[in-house]
C-alpha cells in the first residue's frame, strides 16, 4: 500500500482513523476506503519526522488505556519537531454533569444523534457508562473502551511526549490546515449550542 501512494516527501498530514470521512490532501489511515487500510494498534508504517499534522476525531476512546498511549507515542514519533496533533473526543465531563444535574433533554439528544438504541442505552446512567467505556467487549471495534476530560487527556498526551497542550474549540484552530473539524461526522455534534466533544491540539 505504501509503495503504491508514493510518500516520499516529508510534512504529510496523516488522518488517522478517520473511517469514510476522508480528507482531501491528508493521508487518511483507517479501515477501507482509506488510503491506507490497516488497524491503528498495528503501528504507523511512517518513518520518524515525516508528518507535519495528525488528525484524530473520535477515535482515541475507542482503545483501552495503554493502546490509545501507544497510538499517541507512535504519532509523536512521525511527527516532525514543531508537529501538531489535533484531537476530538467524546467531552465525559459534560456527559457526567448532566447526569449530576438530572439533563434528561443531553441525554435525549445523544440518543437521537448517536442512534443509540433504548435496549443498549435504557437509563441516563447506562449512556454514561456507555461513554466512559464500561462493559465493551475486548474484541469491539467501536465500543468506547475509555472516556476522557481535558485534565486526562492532558496527562496521556504528556506521557506521549508531547509538550505543549492546549484547548481549542470546532474549527477554530490556530493553523488553518487543521480547520477540518467538518470531515468528522461527529465533531460538530451539539446539545444547546454546546458541542459534545473537545478539542485539544498538542506539540
Amino acid at each position: 500500500q505504501l509503495s503504491r501512494l508514493n510518500l516520499s516527501e516529508r510534512g504529510l498530514k496523516l488522518n488517522l482513523g478517520g473511517g469514510r470521512s476522508l480528507i482531501e490532501g491528508w493521508v487518511n489511515v483507517d479501515v477501507p476506503p482509506a488510503d491506507l487500510e490497516m488497524h491503528l494498534n498495528w503501528g504507523l508504517p511512517f518513518d520518524e519526522g515525516v508528518a507535519k499534522y495528525v488528525y484524530l476525531s473520535h477515535v482515541l476512546e475507542h482503545f483501552y488505556r495503554p493502546e490509545a498511549l501507544g497510538l499517541l507515542r507512535d504519532a509523536h514519533r512521525v511527527l516532525a519537531p514543531g508537529g501538531i496533533a489535533r484531537l476530538v473526543v467524546p467531552d465525559i465531563e459534560r456527559c457526567m454533569r448532566a447526569y449530576v444535574q438530572h439533563d434528561e433533554d443531553y441525554f435525549e439528544t445523544r440518543r437521537r444523534l448517536w442512534l443509540v438504541s433504548s435496549e443498549s442505552a435504557a437509563t441516563s446512567l447506562d449512556l454514561v457508562l456507555k461513554n466512559a467505556g464500561a462493559g465493551v467487549k475486548p474484541g469491539s471495534f467501536w465500543g468506547h473502551k475509555q472516556g476522557y476530560d481535558f485534565e486526562t487527556l492532558s496527562h496521556i498526551l504528556r506521557q506521549a511526549g508531547f509538550t505543549s497542550i492546549e484547548r481549542s474549540e470546532y474549527m477554530e484552530s490556530k493553523h488553518e490546515d487543521l480547520r477540518i473539524d467538518t470531515a468528522s461526522r461527529v465533531a460538530g455534534l451539539e446539545h444547546s449550542g454546546t458541542k459534545f466533544s473537545i478539542f485539544v491540539e498538542a506539540t
